[in-house]
């Protein structure tokens, strides 16, 4: 498995169900990706050839402060924090 993909099914098992449980207000305004220099970015790794960054993640942008306000970003934050270390 690729570390993309590896963070695709993260997202998908764990991202998206947070977004939409705890914060279906922002989930058509968020948007989520995986961004960066790293291998797992293009494609390059794997369960053989890892680096540093071979792990589960996704990035969450945000829309500008009038949109979203810091309590609310915070509290995505946390939430964000709370998802497994391990998939």
């Amino acid at each position: 498995m690729k570390g993309i993909e590896l963070c695709e099914g993260f997202y998908k098992e764990y991202g998206a169900p947070m977004l939409k449980n705890e914060f279906p207000d922002l989930e058509e305004i968020v948007a989520v990706g995986l961004c960066g220099s790293g291998s797992e970015c293009f494609g390059f790794d794997d369960e053989i050839s890892t680096d540093h960054d071979f792990e589960p993640g996704f990035c969450i942008f945000l829309p500008s402060e009038d949109v979203i306000d810091r309590k609310e970003a915070f509290a995505l934050e946390i939430a964000y924090a709370k998802l497994p270390k391990r998939y």
